[in-house]
């Protein structure tokens, strides 16, 4: 398996295999994003789209799909987030995280975010948690 960052002008190629993909991740946001508004981010540049790309029986095959951004902080420096992963093989990924610390580094990032469901931190032993998010629906 490999990661792959998608050049802007290759998005519309990628965006019908990677939504898919990213929509299982987006709908644990409750509403808040969806599929059109996280292209829309992509497209205009302000996000970035990667893939986890295999071979399989001589064929390219994208196994899964992310959503990343890059924030400009108040002290000067960037945070890498890491806003959406979803796809098969979930463990497999997780073995590809250099290659994505490698490319934040590279941006200039002091530090990177993750996104996650609570089950992800146990694949992640190196991350710290240091923040809960508390929800009370009100409807």
């Amino acid at each position: 398996m490999q990661l792959f960052l998608v050049p802007a002008e290759h998005i519309e190629h990628f965006w019908p295999v990677a939504a898919p993909l990213l929509e299982a991740a987006i709908a644990y946001t409750g509403g808040t994003n969806s599929l059109a508004t996280e292209h829309a981010e992509v497209v205009a540049k302000r996000k970035q789209l990667w893939v986890v790309g295999t071979e399989e029986g001589g064929k390219p095959t994208i196994k899964a799909a992310g959503i990343t951004s890059l924030q400009r902080n108040a002290d000067g420096t960037i945070t890498a987030n890491i806003e959406y992963f979803g796809g098969e093989d979930m463990k497999a990924w997780f073995s590809l995280k250099g290659d994505f610390e490698n490319w934040a580094k590279d941006e200039g990032c002091r530090d990177l975010r993750l996104w996650a469901r609570k089950g992800w931190a146990k694949h992640l032993p190196e991350y710290r948690i240091t923040h809960y998010i508390l929800k009370k629906d009100l409807a």
